[in-house]
């Protein structure tokens, strides 16, 4: 059977796709806090995106955190200088 260089570079790259995917380190609680603790208010952004890429990390890293710490990381996205 001949390979072409092309198929054989195609499918290693989807193995390897596949590799990651299947053997990913979940984050930790940690890095996942962190992440969301650096998301800070750009210059001219509304309130309403901030907001959308909070709930999308949260979402994304299946955290279950209070309404009050959930309150509390929203501040502090709006207010990037404190």
């Amino acid at each position: 059977m001949v390979y072409s260089t092309t198929n054989l570079n195609d499918t290693l790259a989807e193995t390897k796709t596949t590799l990651n995917i299947k053997f990913r380190k979940p984050k930790s609680e940690t890095q996942c806090v962190n992440e969301i603790k650096e998301i800070k208010q750009m210059a001219n952004e509304p309130t309403w995106d901030i907001d959308q890429r909070l709930n999308f990390l949260l979402r994304q890293d299946n955290l279950q955190i209070s309404d009050e710490k959930h309150k509390e990381w929203y501040i502090a996205s709006l207010f990037p200088h404190i």
